[in-house]
């Protein structure tokens, strides 16, 4: 479990133990989430980014 806060910018395993940045949740992220598995004779690769205001 990673416990997160951005509006009080905590990012870490263990709640008594805070981390400074955002690396807990970025190595979780690494570690358990498997990458996309693409086809190279396919079009490359798109990406829409929108932003909510």
């Amino acid at each position: 479990m990673i416990y997160a806060s951005a509006l009080n910018e905590l990012f870490t395993l263990d709640r008594a133990e805070p981390s400074p940045d955002m690396r807990p949740m970025t190595e979780a992220i690494l570690e358990h989430i498997p990458p996309p598995h693409a086809d190279e004779n396919r079009r490359p690769a798109q990406l829409q980014i929108s932003a909510l205001d």
